[in-house]
């Protein structure tokens, strides 16, 4: 789990240093996102070696799984005799279904999606993709703010940057909103000899939302953004797409897409640069 990462930094050119802040992320990342010491992930490979760690990830047929002996590690399903996990995960098998629950034991070389005798049973080698889902709602997000200012007594240059993130993603839904902007001012000397102030903001605000189906995605995404540079005051583009998966393998993966974007832009009248 990955929640957010607080940075405050200047470019290299700055006079101030850089001031960061691992030990907060570290600290919330302990207490939020950590993954119970009892809930251990057990992995057995055909040849009898048994590991013991947290599954991260499967995607196209090799698992990635974190051990503590030997760090991360990866692994060909086909290579797998039983895999169990007590998290809750989302599989899908080379034919496009979509199965949701734990991993439990079964005969060698398969897996059973869930618990109970009426839980589907897989074969490991079909399995496509596997994606954990926390249970809470902190183990679904993600997010991080990114800060940085430069101060320049040349050209009395003055300039802060903001980038930020906050993503969830569950089993059928996920949001993700985001902001990116810059503010800069300086003095600026023309052949004349006279002095300007001149100021520049980029602002972008972007955020979508998504739903996921069996081998449908349909997403609306919004973005605004303004351009001091480009002269461009708003810029609104809102847009609803529908993806379909049509093979998703060990080998490939391909879909098809089609929506509808609208764009709506206005720009500035106003002089970019007033007398100091």
């Amino acid at each position: 789990m990955h929640l957010a990462t607080f940075i405050c930094s200047g470019p290299r050119r700055s006079r101030r240093p850089t001031l960061r802040f691992p030990a907060l992320a570290l600290l919330l990342l302990a207490l939020i996102g950590a993954r119970p010491a009892s809930a251990q992930d057990r992995v057995v490979l055909v040849t009898g070696v048994e590991l013991e760690g947290e599954i991260k990830s499967a995607s196209r047929g090799t698992l990635s799984f974190d051990n503590d002996e030997l760090d991360v590690v990866e692994v060909d399903l086909v290579d797998v005799r039983a895999l169990t996990s007590p998290s809750f995960f989302e599989v899908t098998d080379a034919n496009g279904g979509i199965y949701r629950g734990s991993l439990e034991a079964a005969d060698s070389g398969m897996v059973r999606i869930g618990t109970g005798d009426g839980a589907p049973v897989l074969p490991l080698g079909s399995i496509v993709e596997l994606l954990e889902f926390d249970a809470t709602l902190w183990g679904r997000t993600s997010g991080f703010v990114d800060v940085g200012v430069n101060l320049t007594q040349a050209n009395d240059l003055r300039s802060m940057s903001i980038g930020s993130s906050l993503a969830y993603r569950g089993p059928r839904w996920g949001f993700r909103v985001g902001e990116d902007a810059y503010w800069q001012t300086q003095t600026t000397t023309i052949d004349t000899g006279e002095e300007f102030k001149e100021s520049t903001r980029r602002i972008n605000l972007n955020g979508s939302a998504s739903r996921y189906f069996a081998r449908w995605a349909i997403q609306a995404s919004t973005t605004w953004e303004r351009n001091d540079e480009l002269d461009l005051e708003s810029r609104l583009q809102a847009g609803l797409q529908g993806i379909y998966t049509l093979i998703e393998n060990q080998a490939m993966e391909l879909g098809v897409g089609a929506g509808l974007v609208s764009n709506t832009e206005d720009y500035l009248d106003s002089e970019k640069y007033e007398l100091k």
